[in-house]
């Protein structure tokens, strides 16, 4: 390789040259640079103008006497100078007054003085504008020269200097290679190596000018597979891979590099991937392996949906049969089948109603009540209470309200101990003092509710065993592997080189996508099944979640909770963070309040959960059958309790839920 750093230094030459000083520049205009040749030439000239007027004067005795000397002086004046025109002005006016017009001097003859007057100062003009003519082209030639010189210098110059970047950016990036962790090297094309850096250095030794299948192989002769001088034959760069000499995957860029003198080489870049190459193909298995994870919990999923689906369609099923029951007995009313009793009210002295009496009874109520007409018409509900019969008239005081105000009154389920019966009792007054009662046997659809409420058990303990399924499989497969995906790639951004600024960022881009991942399985995982709720109960369950909701939304959730944990059987402590999750949802979506209160207590018997928020309130009319509260009044109802929701337009809303312990035992008192 050439030496940039050598053209122009050497002394004497082109470079030292444009230094000396310019001096005086002469004009190449004077053919005759002696003085002695120009007077000579001065006196040669009028010696033959001389002679070619004599000649011309044998012809012709009348020709001009200075016509001949014209030409010689000014053909002196532009081969000589000023002086040698004057001598050859001088020599021809001597030529005249001597030997052409020898009187002249005496002034016998005006004008031939006159004439000669004239010659001379011609001549003298001719001499000086001639010599003016050659000092200004002189002038011009020098100054022509002297910008030339500048010009020349300037341009050697501005060579030089560009000579020297370019020798100072090649040892920069000579110094740059040097740094690289890469193999770089710089091939001629007869296969020597011309330059190599310090981590090709490192593992082949120093070059020394040797070829390279010699210093890398070891070779005699260039590899029948080489493909580093391809960019010579394509002018394009060549990227390929091989097997290196000690066995290990090599990826190979080569690039045309001009050499200083323009001739060409090859820059080939080596990268060891072997490392590289296994991580890709471990990442590969691992994807691989999250894709037929996620696609197995997917099918899983799908088939939990199913079954979801079925057991909705069950339950619609069931409400629908329970639906056609309702018609069943609806018509059955319509058409007098119902039971039907007609009284009138027996008052004290003051008015109040204190007893009523039968005054007549129809067909189905003996069939209904197992009860003959005979022992109940024209017998008082006391009397008929001694001779142990009983069917349902218990609210003696609200039916002698209706007897004697007027309105009607209906009794959901009323028990008959004699019969083991629950009676729906309807009761209107048309006379007053008197009302109508009809009775339904509502026994089949007592028990069609207790199935209802018990398949609506079952479908929420399906759903929370479904989610904490999904949210264990979410959190201990799916994290897991999240998990091992991030540490693989912190090993491979750990292990590549510095100056690889764009793979280290998108391996970091990598990461921080797979800690979003994490956080957003650990979400989903929380809002499946809050692992507090098995872990530390119910009361600190709540606590947390009204943290995550303060924290979620900005608005502020005060907690009131037992010292002492209550602890129920799962299902029930389930329903209630389930009701208290969506209430806490109804705030965020329609409350627009700043301030929740929650309370968690035991009263007597019961467990109760109250949801106050300080929000713009609502009509319960207007809500209809809302999703969200028709959900949390199954979830009470399913735990045998009851849900009530207190509410009014900008006058808040406060939800309460309460849970009669007796169905579920004892509750058990558990330290915090």
């Amino acid at each position: 390789m050439s030496d940039p750093t050598k053209a122009g230094t050497e002394p004497g030459g082109e470079a030292a040259r444009q230094h000396r000083p310019a001096g005086r520049v002469r004009s190449k205009s004077r053919l005759l640079e002696g003085k002695i040749a120009r007077h000579a030439l001065a006196v040669i000239a009028v010696l033959i103008a001389y002679l070619i007027r004599a000649l011309l004067m044998r012809k012709n005795s009348s020709f001009p006497p200075y016509f001949t000397f014209y030409p010689a002086i000014l053909l002196v004046a532009l081969l000589g100078d000023l002086w040698a025109g004057l001598v050859a002005t001088l020599l021809s006016a001597a030529a005249v007054v001597l030997w052409i017009l020898p009187g002249v001097l005496t002034l016998r003859d005006p004008i031939e003085a006159i004439g000669l007057s004239l010659f001379f100062g011609l001549s003298i003009a001719i001499c000086v504008m001639t010599e003016l003519s050659h000092r200004n082209r002189e002038k011009l030639a020098a100054y022509q020269l002297e910008e030339a010189v500048r010009n020349e210098r300037s341009k050697l110059e501005e060579a030089k200097r560009v000579v020297e970047m370019a020798h100072a950016e090649r040892q920069r990036l000579f110094n740059l290679l040097d740094s690289l962790p890469a193999m770089i090297s710089l091939l001629s094309p007869d296969h020597q190596v011309v330059f190599a850096n310090r981590a090709f250095r490192t593992d082949f030794g120093l070059p020394d000018a040797r070829h390279c299948y010699e210093v890398q192989f070891g070779r005699s002769a260039p590899c029948e597979h080489c493909e580093n001088f391809e960019v010579l034959k394509t002018g394009k760069p060549h990227h390929w891979e091989h097997l290196g000499p000690d066995g290990h995957l090599v990826e190979t860029y080569d690039t045309l590099f001009p050499d200083l003198d323009g001739s060409p080489l090859v820059l080939s870049m080596n990268f060891d991937i072997t490392q590289r190459r296994k991580d890709e193909i471990e990442l590969r298995e691992y994807r691989e392996r999250l894709e037929a994870l996620v696609n197995e919990r997917t099918t899983q999923l799908e088939a939990s949906n199913a079954r979801l689906l079925a057991d909705i369609a069950q339950r619609k099923k069931a409400e629908e049969a329970l639906r056609e029951s309702e018609r069943r007995y609806s018509a059955l009313f319509a058409n007098k089948i119902n039971a039907m009793v007609h009284c009138r009210i027996v008052t004290d002295e003051q008015g109040s109603p204190v007893d009523y009496r039968v005054l007549k009874v129809n067909q189905a109520f003996e069939e209904i009540l197992k009860v003959r007409r005979e022992k109940i018409e024209g017998h008082t509900v006391n009397e008929f209470s001694r001779g142990g019969g009983n069917f349902g008239f218990d609210h003696i005081g609200l039916f002698g309200k209706i007897a004697l105000e007027g309105g009607e009154l209906k009794v959901e389920a009323a028990y008959v101990q004699a019969t083991g019966q629950y009676l729906s009792i309807y009761a209107y007054s048309a006379i007053p003092g008197e009302f109508t009662a009809m009775f339904t046997d509502v026994t089949q659809i007592k028990k069609g509710e207790d199935t209802k409420r018990a398949l609506m058990a079952r479908l929420q303990k399906v759903r929370e065993e479904e989610r904490t399924t999904v949210a264990r499989e979410l959190h201990d497969q799916l994290g897991q592997i999240l998990t091992a995906i991030k540490m693989d790639m912190t090993w491979v951004a750990r292990r590549l080189p510095k100056e690889n600024v764009e793979v280290r960022e998108r391996l970091e881009q990598t990461i921080h996508l797979i800690n979003d991942g994490a956080q957003t399985v650990r979400k989903i995982c929380s809002g499946l099944r809050p692992r507090l709720l098995d872990d530390i109960g119910l009361a600190a369950a709540i606590e947390w979640q009204a943290n995550e909701f303060s924290a979620r939304t900005g608005i502020r959730c005060k907690t009131s909770v037992p010292a002492e944990d209550v602890e129920l059987d799962s299902d029930c402590v389930t329903a209630i963070f389930r009701v208290f999750q969506e209430a806490l949802t109804n705030v965020t979506r329609h409350a627009e309040a700043h301030q929740v209160m929650a309370k968690l207590s035991r009263h007597a018997g019961s467990i109760q959960l109250v949801v106050e928020d300080d929000g713009k309130g609502f009509c319960e009319a207007e809500t209809g059958n809302s999703l969200g509260l028709l959900g949390m009044r199954e979830r009470a109802e399913a735990c045998g309790g009851h849900l009530t929701i207190a509410t009014a337009p900008s006058q808040g809303t406060a939800v309460t839920m309460r849970i009669p312990l007796s169905r579920h035992g004892a509750a058990r008192v558990s330290p915090r």
